[in-house]
């Protein structure tokens, strides 16, 4: 599974709602799913994969775009997902704290 962009009005106001489209790999079916329980929501995921498996990183090892711009403006800090590398920045905590260098 992966995360599918939104392309309608019903996958913005979902989205609102707590669901996220995802399609799968394998037959490319696109769904909504409910999204995590409330307590996940206190710690940081995965933008891509949903992942609370993140290590906290330096802030400058993540790459600076148009979107996260005015994260690294805020000085939030840097994690790494462990399962599909991906780097960004977020407020909240890790699940498990582990700091990586």
């Amino acid at each position: 599974m992966h995360r599918s962009h939104k392309i309608n009005l019903a996958d913005y106001v979902s989205a609102v709602l707590g669901y996220r489209a995802l399609r799968c790999h394998a037959c490319y079916y696109r769904y909504r799913v409910r999204g995590v329980s409330r307590k996940t929501y206190l710690w940081t995921q995965c933008p891509k994969c949903f992942s609370t498996e993140v290590n906290r990183i330096e802030r400058d090892k993540v790459f600076i775009n148009g979107r996260n711009f005015w994260w690294t403006f805020l000085h939030a800090p840097g994690y790494r997902c462990s399962k599909c590398r991906t780097r960004y920045f977020d407020f909240r905590p890790a699940k498990h704290s582990a700091v990586s260098s």
